[in-house]
């Protein structure tokens, strides 16, 4: 048995070091006493990413009750208000998850004891860690297992959005869609770490409404749930705040972060508030007003550099506009190194970056690093939150004061140091005139530059005026109450919910219009819009009707995208002036620039390969929460990120990120992609094999030609001293890879290879087969009654994994065994069979899966036009039509249990919430189907109608197991699905 002191040694065999005495109380009231408090209060740098580790071993300490009894769900989500670039939480929770899979297959231990009792949750690993970045169409991995226990990192627009049944970028134009199960997972068993909760108080509110819906419901599913707040400056404080006491004060390693001074010099810079009438006038003004800022801001940094001698000096700014502007004059200084860092940037970018120079700016590694030039890391708000950083010497412009105690805390981290210089800095034009009023931060900037020039102290024989940020020295002088709220970002309150907006969201086939807009219940009602994704792609040839395919060959994933404002992007697509975005999600939008717009470039709206949105739009036709491609040749991003007056071509992170997060090689062997990985500096030798691969694979030569013709290329590849190490990776893992597979590039100019091989653990958990139209169905040929069985015993497993009620797993289990009753239909077994006839008919079982590949879809169309089935066609409702008979007469069920067993058939799919997709299948055939010695009738559908009972159904079991329960246990039947179709699909 696992008890609250074994914490200490889990942590020592984790991180090599004790806990600090508040992360021991907390374990202690997590499991003995009250639970999980509302809200933690505790100062920068005093640990709290350490809360991923309580609640793992919560979770594991409370195995052995079920889930009425347990306090610790077996999903947490920590979860931040803005864009992050170091994110600590999530390379903490990665660690966590590697040392106790190895824990589980070897070690000893505490760690063998918590990996075991996290194994009897029922997942396949003791322990997943996923980051969910969202917006992409397939980016679903992290919710693959209903019993897995998972910590899983993220964002306040990917968790909202998804919690409310409307995940960004997950909606697409068909009704069966994963919201319901990605809004299950967060609805039930889920443990919500809110991080800097003050600067979400819209979403907090509305987490506080579902806390009290989710237990509207007949018979609620039984599961723990709990929000928790965490802040350094918590506007208001609930009963029983968590917080730190003097005997954190007093420890070793905690009180020095604590009590180290922090005296900032205030410097205010000469600007002129722009008051022309004309737009194109303030837009040149508050240009140059922008660009006096980062000058002096430049300046200071320089001096403070001169006077300590630091090596790492941290430069925090409010926009991205400005921090392009200080980085530029820094960069140019050759007796310098200078770092950007900003939230709008590509991930897999930003890794690479942070590779290079985290081992200097690193909290537990800083201190020692020795290099020639000192280090200017230029940064937005991105760095405030999850990022591990530790500065010699900081210069910010001014902010609200909770924004300046997160920058703060970046300075003298670990407080090594005792004293360290600082200095903020502030426009003119922001704290002066009658209201002044910040475009991100509204009147609280100016009111927190007035109390800091209240309480700063004049240098004596100097104009300097200083004021001490450390934590102890601002605790001192804080107000409490309103006062400390005018200092403090605006809160931006969320409308009330009602009931009634669930009832709305909770309708995802099809969603219904009017729909509530989620982005007002996540950052209020001044909030922007969802943000797009943008991808850029070298591959893209002249013609836009060609992109769908293209992209289609290799699809992109969250790792290469750019999560920019919708208006940004469709100026700059416009070839409109984009001076400056906000680097936090969800902050009202300012004025949109304006100027002169050029050719109207177009965009690909990626949806995924077959959805109906799928197509080149053009800028005015981007909506929120779209992923977009376009052609790198467009320009707007750097390695740092966003740069929309960069006309340079983009770097394509196709094949890189795909590969990391497959774990195998994948290459693109493309004229404009080899150009643009050599740097244009071709050698003769590779146009020439490129175009000796492409002729073979277009006269379709012999395999063997091909192969030899490829293999060629990829062995000159990692002899190029030009080509990157990633070009010589996967080059050199494919050339010794006899399984590698080869995909015909659509436009004819290129070819795709996949290894067959693992080079490494995937980096994110892969999205595996879902349950989009037919895909299931064609991969490889399985009987249906072993599918039928398959499932079935998967979903019983689950079920009962999850601790859910033995009359509900019972039902799981049956509509397991009937969900797929459908294919019976002769003509879907025309389908499976090819479009053949003859082999349908002498076939000695029915199907549930088509030996034809799903990547074969012209084959798949063929059959379906020889099948004879109506477009739209729903197996699904067949059959629900076959097992109504089979419910009504089921003996021993209550009227709850053979609705939901019907429900369950009709929805493993994400149809009947609440209606199922209107299809004209009058011509379908009467007659009798067997399967497992019953005989079923098959008559022309009638359950398509918006009469057929589905409708009604779904309300009434939505009463009964709330809005979040009914989704949980659709969730169980049609993940049970997935993997069964998974794993017959790989065998």
């Amino acid at each position: 048995m696992i008890t609250p002191d074994a914490f200490a040694g889990f942590l020592q065999a984790l991180h090599g070091h004790d806990p600090f005495p508040w992360q021991e109380r907390l374990v202690h009231r997590v499991l003995e006493g009250p639970g999980w408090p509302e809200a933690i209060g505790l100062p920068t740098a005093a640990g709290k990413t350490a809360l991923i580790d309580i609640g793992v071993f919560a979770l594991a300490a409370e195995a052995c009750r079920g889930p009425a009894d347990r306090r610790t769900p077996r999903r947490l989500f920590f979860v931040v208000d803005r864009r992050v670039v170091v994110d600590a939480a999530f390379e903490r929770a990665r660690k966590l998850a590697e040392s106790l899979r190895e824990a589980s297959s070897g070690g000893e231990g505490i760690l063998r004891e918590v990996a075991t009792a996290l194994g009897r949750y029922g997942g396949e690993v003791p322990l997943q860690a996923t980051i969910l970045r969202g917006g992409m169409h397939l980016d679903h991995g992290w919710a693959r297992f209903p019993a897995q226990p998972m910590v899983c990192v993220s964002t306040v627009d990917q968790v909202g959005s998804r919690l409310l049944f409307r995940g960004y970028g997950v909606n697409g134009s068909k009704p069966n869609n994963l919201l319901p199960i990605q809004a299950a997972f967060l609805g039930n068993d889920a443990l919500i770490l809110l991080d800097e909760a003050h600067m979400s108080d819209a979403f907090a509110a509305t987490l506080k409404a579902i806390a009290r819906y989710r237990t509207w419901a007949e018979a609620p599913v039984s599961s723990p749930w709990a929000v928790v707040q965490m802040s350094a400056t918590l506007r208001e404080e609930p009963a029983g705040v968590f917080r730190e006491n003097d005997e954190d004060r007093r420890h070793e390693v905690l009180g020095p972060r604590l009590t180290a001074s922090k005296p900032a010099r205030l410097v205010k810079v000469p600007t002129a508030k722009a008051t022309e009438r004309d737009p194109r006038a303030r837009r040149r003004a508050e240009r140059e007003n922008m660009e006096k800022l980062a000058a002096h801001i430049v300046a200071e940094a320089r001096r403070v550099q001169q006077e300590t001698k630091a090596r790492t000096v941290g430069v925090i700014v409010n926009r991205v506009g400005t921090a392009r502007r200080a980085f530029s004059e820094l960069a140019g200084d050759p007796s310098i190194e200078a770092l950007l860092l900003i939230g709008r940037s590509r991930p897999y970018e930003r890794a690479e970056v942070l590779d290079e120079y985290l081992p200097r700016i690193r909290a537990s590694s800083s201190v020692g690093v020795d290099a020639e030039r000192p280090l200017f890391v230029v940064a937005t708000q991105c760095i405030e939150v999850g990022a591990d950083l530790d500065f010699e010497v900081l210069v910010t412009e001014c902010a609200p004061i909770d924004a300046l105690r997160q920058r703060f805390g970046r300075l003298d981290r670990l407080g090594r140091r005792g004293t360290s210089q600082a200095a903020v800095v502030v426009r003119a034009d922001a704290v002066t005139g009658k209201s002044p009023s910040d475009p991100i931060y509204g009147p609280a900037l100016a009111r927190t530059w007035a109390w800091l020039e209240e309480h700063a102290t004049k240098q004596p024989g100097t104009k300097v005026r200083t004021v001490d940020l450390g934590t102890a020295a601002m605790d001192a002088i804080l107000p409490e109450g309103e006062a400390l709220a005018e200092l403090c970002t605006p809160a931006r309150p969320a409308p009330v919910m009602l009931p009634g907006h669930l009832d709305l969201w909770v309708q995802t086939s099809p969603v219904p219009r009017p729909d509530p807009d989620p982005s007002l219940f996540l950052h209020g009602p001044d909030a922007q819009p969802a943000d797009v994704q943008v991808v850029w792609r070298a591959d893209l040839p002249e013609d836009p009707s060609l992109w769908r395919d293209v992209v289609t060959l290799l699809p992109p994933t969250s790792g290469e995208a750019l999560a920019l404002p919708v208006w940004a992007v469709q100026r700059w697509l416009a070839g409109g002036a984009v001076d400056d975005v906000p680097d936090l999600e969800g902050t009202p939008r300012a004025e949109e620039p304006e100027g002169p717009a050029g050719a109207r470039r177009v965009a690909l709206r990626w949806m995924g390969p077959d959805a109906d949105r799928t197509q080149p739009i053009t800028p005015g036709e981007i909506t929120p929460g779209d992923t977009i491609v376009v052609p790198s040749s467009y320009g707007g991003c750097d390695r740092f990120g966003w740069h929309p007056a960069s006309s340079l071509p983009v770097d394509d992170l196709g094949d890189r990120v795909s590969a990391s997060a497959r774990g195998k090689a994948v290459l693109r062997l493309h004229g404009a992609l080899l150009d643009q990985a050599l740097r244009e500096d071709v050698p003769a030798p590779v146009p020439d094999l490129l175009e000796k691969l492409l002729t073979a694979v277009r006269q379709d030569e012999t395999r063997s030609g091909v192969v030899q013709a490829e293999q060629r290329l990829l062995e000159h590849l990692p002899e190029l001293d030009q080509a990157p190490g990633w070009m010589k990776t996967a080059a050199g893992a494919l050339a010794r890879d006899p399984s590698r597979r080869r995909f015909a590039h659509p436009a004819g100019e290129g070819v795709l290879l996949v290894g067959g091989r693992f080079l490494h653990d995937p980096v994110e958990v892969m999205a595996g087969l879902t349950d989009e139209d037919d895909e299931t169905s064609f991969v490889g040929g399985v009987p249906l009654a072993s599918h039928l069985q398959s499932v079935a015993q998967e979903a019983k497993a689950t079920a009962q994994a999850c601790g859910l009620a033995e009359r509900v797993v019972e039902v799981l289990e049956q509509a397991g065994a009937a969900h797929d009753l459908g294919k019976l239909d002769p003509r879907f077994q025309l389908l499976l069979h090819g479009g053949d006839e003859v082999a349908a008919a002498v076939a000695e079982a029915p199907l549930a899966k088509s030996p034809m590949p799903a990547r074969s879809r012209a084959g798949i169309q063929l059959a379906r036009r020889a099948s004879g089935l109506p477009a739209g066609y729903r197996h699904e409702a067949t059959s629900l039509l076959l097992v109504e008979e089979q419910a009504r007469g089921r003996e021993g069920w209550e009227e709850w249990q053979r609705e939901l067993f019907m429900h369950l058939v009709s929805s493993h799919h994400g149809c009947g919430r609440p209606f199922m997709p209107p299809v004209d299948d009058h011509q379908a055939p009467v007659v009798s189907v067997g399967h497992a010695g019953r005989r079923f009738a098959l008559r022309p559908d009638g359950f398509a109608r918006l009469d057929g009972g589905v409708a009604e159904r779904f309300w009434r079991l939505t009463r009964r197991f709330g809005w979040y329960g009914l989704a949980y246990l659709e969730a169980v039947l049609r993940l049970a699905d997935h993997r069964v179709s998974e794993r017959e699909g790989s065998a």
